[in-house]
């Protein structure tokens, strides 16, 4: 990068890039060979041994009866010792020590998978998922990490905390060292076959909380149960066994539905400071500090749960079970994922499991929309992109539900209630070889329990990419007495990719998905039926038999006043009305709404008589879609809102109430808002349900419907406010002063953070928030009384803050086109700077509150980072790094520091001042997360700000590119971003700021070459550099192959008469079709009679004299000025320009233009348009013309009937066979299409050669004629 004593050159990235990955490529086939010595012998496993003069045999392996079998030579291991020491390690081990910014910080070091291979870091091994062996650890600490002087009483005194070791394995025992009394040893054992990448350990002044077993699987079981432990810091200890009790309760979950834990204990271990959320290990986990709570905690308690459970499902897929390739990794994942769910499904319940399902289907579809690869690429040896992980992580536990619910479909199978303990058996029995399991393994287990072919559905949802997109409709015909059913399937993945012939062979999209879909449908005296559809076609209409005729009950319609009739009916003894009052179901119903009065107070709409005619003669009550919640897709299905509204409030699955209520905010009516409200309301709906019901009531908070939405939240919101003295009171100008919190009725907690959420995103129709909304969330912060609370309200405090936010920044983006090219933006007035003002003083207030008590991991704090980023990126308060640049430095929370670099990144950081600090940071910070955060910031920011406008705002105006329809439309539009993009890029490297900055020249390089750097801060230096600095240009490489010359023996003619054919050596032509005479720069010449002479001294021409001589022939060679000037290839030969005679002394001179040719001002033109052309950089492929043999094209003129290539049109503009300036441009044009017409769409030469069209359309080189 540079030379000795040089400081390095900061345009050499790209060449230290390169070295990197050849350095990573070498590492990979191992850093340490060791010789074996001659004296020791190579002998194999079964062969003898003398020791001492004694012969033992070894014992025969058993064999079966039969042809013997050749099989390899096993030898016999070599025990070989590796004295090796850690001076400080870079990756592989965390040491946390105190400091001076943090003082109070326990010493205490583990090890941490910081880099893909950290193993190898730390100790000498075989750094390889696949590489299995024992394990056993001996480590020797000092006894207490204060300095204690040596004393005969050995009691432990109350103020040291003595040093304990967790590791891998099982604990075998701890023992005095014999020689230090200060010093203890600890000793581990892992008898099971295990990866050094999951082996772990940690060391320090850890507190030990042992898990209770659970009293009522022990009497159950009658055997004993696997011992559990945790481990945390000093000071911690409170807080250990609130989050890790339930972890007894997972670990009795797995072990009876999925076979016995695998290893004989399981440890936990939270430390500070690590890199990754959390560490999974042989029988242990080291998991971050963070997710400890203590009684307070309510959001922190489910998220814990969430990744305590899960770690310990990794125990039996991902730490005992292995991925067999790197292409099995989504099911090693998505078992653990999947099994994960199936106890938090018993944990939380039905309803959180199916709703987080949808949630995460919905995710999905959003997704997969021709960006993500299929989640199982087997032509892929490579670990999956980091960047396609989550979406991998994400699928995986779906598609294995979807699998679940096709095989318990079968009728003989329970689905993968009876395969996973197969599979997790297998692997404990050893039958799984290497306890590595494939994709291709696992299929065959479903299919030999189950029965079902699963070649289908592994290609559509394994191998293949893409969700489908279903849009259905139904009418019914009373003739045929059928509900028929129309449905429409697209992948949008498929789409996405139809025109793009690589991507659909490396992404597989499904072109349209096929299998079984239930559909539901509550016909109307209530009962439901289901159907099966069998889906084969992207679209077909099916009959589905109706079995009803009675008439339709009514349950929606003016429910108080039915109810009463109907009940009064029932005491009076009619029959029927006892029947309708038994149908009418009242598990969502409100008693307060029973009433007239409370009715008027709530606004709430009945049906009109329209629309009871409608429901009257509608023949069923409503029908479901995927009524098994069996596909991953997104459906789309057109029935009225009525029947949707009977749906949320009939239908007890929260995936059918969570799709009525998506379905129901696309209409918005006064029903529907009086519905949602209801909703929200009633208790026995499951609260994220009610949460959604919430969120919801935006879409009817609008001018037509008078702002009903609004009033509907602000009186939902009442509850938790003090009662207004007037009744009547209007709820757009009460002030919201709230009671006293109280969040011990969780399901209220969260309907109470939703409905503050959704007030903040009530618009008016130019997308500001009314001041009513802004003022509400001012009264929230200020009236805020927490006192009383048995839990903290620190993420409530944050849900305010964060509404407040969103509030305050208008919605509508600033007006900007191409003939408006300047932001409009509208000034806030008076009122809205002091609610501003007010908003900001309630912040700082909790910010500062924050820093005197703090809340969970300061999430307040972060909250008013977060607060100000918003503000400042919407350009209403100043976006001052001095905002965001106190509490980035040391000293503070890692999450607090996290937040204000990001806000420091939205600002203009790239001062000299900060971008030292900047540099600083990510060089020497003693914590890597926070290291990793400001390098990959430090990329995305750029990107971020220009488009903010803060960097060069008027070069984007310059630059812009008004494309008209055509039929290349996408083509221009693709190439016009990736030169726009190419343009940013020019203009970042000649930026005084940025690309010219000294500072970035100073420190980047340096940093990148510190033997310590972070290997994630250093590719993302290098990815700065990429964008901010000009690489040097280098040469491709090249191959050079030395061919040794053959000496040329001379042998006089034998006597005999010969006849001896010699012929004048090929030329070989480097394009162009075959001409009729080849000229060449030197021939040889052929003379017969004579004796041999040389007549030349480079190209000699040999005289052979055979006998006897009829004849001579002779190559003559061409005139001097064609050897020398260089050659000009055309296209037919009877069109070559004639040379001038050897004899002629003048230079050559340019021919007059034809009297009707080409101007003189167009011949410049158009010769410099040549020579730019020939200098672009798309232009490679067309400077010469295409040769079949050599570009591999064997059928080009049989596409191609007219050719052209630049050195062609170079050789008609010398010759001056253009007529005019447009004749040339035609030949360039020719050429173009040429390349469009051969080569595929999105190809390379495809693209090439419209980047070369675009490059000199823009330029406009040739100038109007006169």
């Amino acid at each position: 990068m540079g030379g000795a004593g040089e400081a390095p050159d900061c345009h050499k990235h790209a060449e230290l890039k390169r070295r990197l990955y050849s350095a990573m490529q070498e590492c990979d086939e191992g850093e340490l060979s060791i010789a074996l010595p001659r004296e020791l012998p190579a002998r194999t496993s079964g062969a003898s041994s003398v020791v001492n003069g004694i012969v033992y045999e070894a014992t025969p392996e058993p064999q079966t009866p039969g042809p013997a079998s050749q099989t390899a030579a096993e030898f016999a291991p070599i025990v070989v010792n590796i004295a090796y020491s850690l001076r400080n390690p870079v990756d592989g081990f965390e040491f946390v020590v105190p400091n001076d910014a943090y003082p109070y910080r326990v010493p205490h070091a583990y090890t941490t998978p910081s880099s893909p291979d950290s193993a190898r870091c730390w100790v000498p091994c075989l750094d390889n998922l696949w590489e299995k062996c024992t394990w056993e650890f001996e480590f020797v600490v000092p006894r207490y990490l204060e300095e204690r002087v040596s004393s005969d009483d050995d009691d432990e005194s109350p103020d040291c905390i003595p040093t304990v070791v967790v590791c891998s394995g099982e604990f075998v025992e701890q023992v005095a060292h014999p020689y230090n009394s200060n010093k203890t040893i600890f000793v581990f054992s892992q008898t099971t076959l295990t990866s050094v990448q999951h082996i772990a350990f940690a060391a320090g002044p850890f507190h030990l909380f042992q898990i209770p077993n659970d009293s009522a699987s022990e009497d159950a079981s009658g055997s004993s149960q696997t011992p559990m432990y945790a481990f945390c810091l000093p000071g911690l200890e409170s807080q250990l066994a609130n989050s890790t009790s339930f972890l007894r309760s997972a670990m009795s979950f797995y072990s009876s539905e999925f076979g016995s834990y695998p290893f004989g204990s399981f440890k936990l271990v939270f430390v500070d400071e690590m890199p990754t959320p959390r560490f999974d290990s042989a029988t242990l986990t080291l998991v971050s500090s963070d997710l400890l709570h203590g009684e307070d905690a309510i959001d922190q308690a489910v998220e814990t749960r969430h990744s305590l459970s899960h770690a310990l499902a990794c125990q039996w897929s991902g730490i005992n079970i292995i991925p067999k390739t790197w292409s099995d990794l989504w099911l090693i994942n998505g078992l653990s994922l999947y099994i994960n769910g199936l106890f938090l499904r018993k944990l939380f319940g039905n309803n959180d499991y199916r709703f987080k399902l949808k949630k995460d289907m919905q995710r999905v579809t959003e997704w997969d929309i021709g960006a993500m690869p299929p989640i199982c690429q087997p032509q892929i040896l490579d670990p999956p992109d980091a960047a396609t992980l989550p979406f991998i992580y994400l699928k995986s536990p779906l598609v294995l539900h979807i699998l679940d619910r096709k095989l318990g479909k079968s009728g003989t199978s329970l689905g993968l209630s009876r395969v996973l303990p197969k599979v997790f058996l297998s692997a404990i029995s050893g039958e799984l070889q290497n306890n590595a399991l494939s994709t291709h393994t696992f299929l065959r287990t479903c299919r030999r329990v189950s029965g079902v072919d699963l070649r289908t559905f592994a290609e559509q949802w394994i191998y293949g990419s893409g969700c489908p997109s279903f849009g259905f409709s139904a009418s019914f015909n009373r003739k045929k007495m059928a509900v028929e059913i129309t449905m429409r399937q697209d992948c949008p993945a498929y789409t996405a990719m139809e025109g793009n012939e690589i991507s659909k062979a490396l992404f597989k999209p499904v072109q349209f998905f096929e299998g079984q879909m239930t559909i539901r449908i509550h016909e109307a005296d209530g009962t439901p039926y289901e159907h099966v559809l069998d889906i084969r076609s992207p679209f077909k209409r099916y009959e589905v038999p109706f079995n009803t005729k009675y008439k339709r009950v009514r349950r929606n319609t003016k429910r108080y006043l039915a109810r009463q009739a109907a009940a009064q009916a029932a005491a009076e003894g009619d029959v029927e009305a006892a029947e309708a009052m038994g149908m009418i179901d009242m598990g969502f119903g409100l008693e307060i709404w029973e009433k007239e009065e409370e009715r008027e107070i709530w606004k709430v709409a009945d049906w009109t008589e329209e629309d009871e005619a409608t429901m009257s003669g509608a023949t069923y009550e409503w029908i479901r879609i995927d009524a098994d919640f069996e596909w991953i897709a997104s459906s789309k299905f057109e029935q009225p809102d009525f029947m949707w509204v009977s749906q949320l409030q009939r239908d007890r699955d929260v995936v059918a109430q969570l799709e009525a209520i998506n379905a129901l905010a696309e209409k918005p009516t006064a029903i529907v808002s009086s519905t949602l409200t209801k909703a929200v309301l009633v208790t026995n709906y499951y609260y994220r349900v009610r949460c959604e019901a919430a969120l919801a009531l935006v879409h009817v908070a609008i001018r037509r419907l008078d702002f009903l939405g609004l009033f509907h939240l602000f009186k939902l919101f009442l509850r938790y406010c003090y009662e207004p003295e007037d009744p009547a009171q209007d709820l757009f100008a009460h002030k919201y002063v709230p009671k006293p919190n109280d969040f011990s009725d969780l399901p209220e907690y969260f309907v109470r953070k939703s409905l503050i959420t959704a007030i903040s995103q009530v618009r008016f129709e130019n997308g500001n928030t009314p001041s009513v909304v802004r003022q509400f969330l001012i009264d929230q912060l200020r009236y805020n009384d927490n006192t009383a609370n048995p839990y903290s309200d620190g993420y409530y405090i944050c849900t305010i803050i964060a509404a407040a936010s969103f509030a305050i920044v208008s919605t509508s983006p600033p007006e900007r086109g191409e003939l408006a090219p300047a932001e409009t933006r509208i000034e806030p007035n008076q009122e809205d700077l002091e609610l501003i003002k007010q908003t900001r003083i309630e912040v700082d207030r909790y910010q500062s509150m924050d820093r005197l008590i703090p809340s969970p991991q300061n999430v307040v704090t972060t909250a008013a980072l977060e607060f100000y980023m918003a503000l400042g990126v919407a350009n209403l308060v100043p976006n001052h790094p001095k905002t965001f640049f106190p509490l980035a430095r040391l000293g503070n929370y890692s999450q607090v520091r996290i937040a204000a670099f990001d806000g420091l990144f939205l600002t203009k950081w790239y001062a000299p001042q900060i971008m030292r600090y900047v540099f600083a940071v990510m060089a020497n910070d003693p914590s890597r997360t926070v290291r990793r955060h400001v390098a990959k910031s430090a990329c995305y920011s750029l990107a971020i700000l220009a488009q903010m406008g803060e960097m060069k705002a008027a070069i984007k105006e310059s630059e812009s590119l008004l494309i008209e329809e055509d039929g290349n439309g996408n083509e221009k539009v693709k190439e016009s971003k990736k030169s726009e993009l190419d343009s940013w890029l020019k203009i970042l490297r000649k930026d005084r700021e940025l690309g010219k900055n000294e500072i970035i020249r100073e420190f980047l390089m340096p940093i990148v070459l510190l033997p310590d750097a972070d290997h994630e801060v250093r590719w993302c230096l290098l990815k700065l550099a990429d964008i901010l600095i000009r690489p040097v240009e280098e040469a491709p490489p090249t191959v050079k192959i030395h061919i040794p010359s053959t000496p040329i023996i001379e042998t006089p003619p034998q006597p005999a008469p010969v006849k001896a054919i010699v012929k004048a050596p090929r030329l070989v032509k480097t394009g162009g079709p075959p001409t009729k005479v080849a000229p060449a720069p030197t021939t040889t010449k052929l003379k017969l009679p004579g004796t041999p002479t040389i007549s030349s001294s480079r190209n000699p021409s040999i005289h052979i004299t055979p006998e006897p001589v009829k004849r001579g022939v002779s190559f003559a060679a061409p005139p001097p000025p064609a050897a020398s000037a260089p050659p000009v290839p055309a296209p037919k030969a009877n069109k070559a320009k004639p040379s001038k005679p050897a004899t002629s002394s003048k230079p050559v001179s340019m021919p007059k233009p034809q009297t009707a040719g080409m101007s003189v001002q167009d011949y410049k033109a158009c010769k410099s348009a040549l020579k730019k052309l020939k200098t672009n950089k798309h232009a490679a492929l067309f400077l010469q013309p295409v040769d079949p043999i050599r570009d591999h094209a064997p059928n080009y003129f049989d596409v191609v009937k007219d050719p052209m290539d630049l050195s062609t049109m170079s050789a008609k503009l010398e010759e001056g066979l253009y007529k005019d300036r447009f004749a040339f441009q035609a030949d360039l044009k020719l050429m173009v299409a040429n390349a469009k017409l051969y080569n595929m769409i999105d190809s390379y030469v495809h693209n090439e050669a419209i980047a070369l069209e675009i490059f000199f359309e823009k330029r406009k080189y040739l100038p109007p004629s006169s």
